[in-house]
């Protein structure tokens, strides 16, 4: 658990807007580290095209930089192919 009680232990962020719908999910755990992709974390890339596909990568890395009351600050690497990628920096806002 982290410095605060957040539940549950993940938080899901759709904080990466590619364009007017499309965006991508990820999972950031509560707790400062650095966590590899796994079945519990993960992001997930949904995209404005005409089946509105949803691509889960699997490869990927979170690393949680530092928590606060009130917000939470990490950074992502995520990959599913060479048209879907992320790699950057991005702050939560906790909310009470």
């Amino acid at each position: 658990m982290g410095l605060f009680d957040l539940e549950p232990l993940f938080i899901t962020a759709a904080e990466f807007t590619f364009n007017a719908t499309s965006f991508a999910s990820l999972t950031v755990p509560t707790a400062v580290g650095g966590y590899a992709f796994s079945p519990t974390i993960s992001a997930t890339f949904v995209l404005n095209d005409r089946n509105q596909s949803n691509l889960w990568a699997t490869r990927g890395k979170v690393i949680v930089e530092s928590i606060t009351e009130a917000e939470v600050m990490a950074r992502a690497f995520v990959d599913y192919d060479s048209n879907n990628r992320i790699d950057g920096r991005f702050t939560i806002t906790v909310c009470k």
